[in-house]
């Protein structure tokens, strides 16, 4: 197959060795719903194991346009761990959808839609890398780093002296999606910090103590650590 069909539309798979700009991570997901060409524009420098995660991740973004990144981002890992833990993913998987490589002149033209699609994205209220959200309600996600000084950060994490497992806004409001996400990688399902066995039930007896003072039950599987 060439390209990915999804609602009528084909996404070019476009592999590049040159820095493409809008991400800190060196890549960017590129298209929207009312262009006639959609292209997927991935790092070829990458190991193909790294690539195939890449694409199930913009992948997701194809399927919820409108889902905000920490939202995404908890799909394409839970996606790819599935994927590969059965032996589903294969490492040309990339080779098969690749259309071609991507030239410099493209991602700069690429890289100006994908600006539009970032502020769009703010108008509809979805937060936009850098900026700084607060949680008014603990259904609500956390904000990036940035939005926390060094002494909010480290009163938001479970392990400040590691600076890791963050569960609270700025304000010190206690948020669930952060409480599960620690909770999902202390149990392993996630990536997450390298702990000892210590600091791990160290995390894990901080993390029931927030989830208690929510009055929420926590996960059966932590009492397992």
């Amino acid at each position: 197959m060439a390209g990915i069909k999804a609602d009528a539309q084909t996404y070019e798979v476009k592999l590049t060795t040159e820095p493409i700009g809008g991400g800190g991570d060196g890549r960017t997901f590129l298209g929207s719903s009312d262009e006639s060409t959609n292209v997927i524009v991935i790092d070829g420098t990458m190991p193909p194991a790294r690539q195939e995660e890449v694409l199930l991740h913009e992948l997701c973004h194809i399927a919820d346009p409108t889902a905000p990144e920490f939202a995404i981002k908890a799909m394409s890992n839970g996606l790819y761990g599935v994927l590969r833990s059965n032996g589903l993913l294969v490492s040309d998987l990339i080779g098969k959808v690749k259309t071609g490589e991507v030239t410099p002149a493209e991602m700069a033209e690429l890289n100006q839609h994908a600006e539009a699609l970032a502020e769009k994205a703010a108008q509809m209220g979805f937060m936009r890398k850098g900026a700084s959200s607060e949680v008014g309600s603990p259904s609500d996600p956390l904000p990036g780093r940035e939005a926390y000084d060094v002494s909010e950060w480290k009163a938001a994490c479970l392990l400040p002296e590691f600076d890791v497992l963050p569960i609270r806004s700025p304000r010190g409001v206690p948020s669930l999606p952060a409480m599960q996400l620690a909770a999902a990688q202390l149990l392993g399902v996630r990536p997450g910090p390298n702990l000892t066995a210590d600091q791990k039930r160290e995390a894990v007896r901080k993390l029931v103590w927030a989830y208690r003072g929510m009055k929420v039950e926590p996960p059966a599987s932590l009492a397992l650590l």
